[in-house]
């Protein structure tokens, strides 16, 4: 999986940081970490990084872009 921007199938305005792959320890089942780009009030200004599995993930959200939203890219 690329790291990068995720944007959800059905809700393409909520946007995705995939931070990357993990492994179950004992299963050695995959997962897909990441962090909503969004900020709830219950979770009271902090980011909360979540999980899928690959399946549901690839299912569920598609690729947007490798930099975060807001960035600046300098020219030289």
């Amino acid at each position: 999986m690329k790291a990068g921007i995720y944007a959800h199938k059905k809700h393409p305005q909520d946007k995705y940081l995939l931070i990357g792959l993990a492994r179950q320890h004992y299963t050695n089942e995959e997962i897909i970490v990441y962090v909503p780009l969004r900020i709830e009030p219950e979770w009271a200004g902090t980011a909360r990084m979540s999980y899928r599995t690959v399946e549901d993930f690839n299912k569920n959200f598609e690729w947007v872009d490798d930099r975060l939203p807001g960035d600046v890219v300098q020219k030289k």
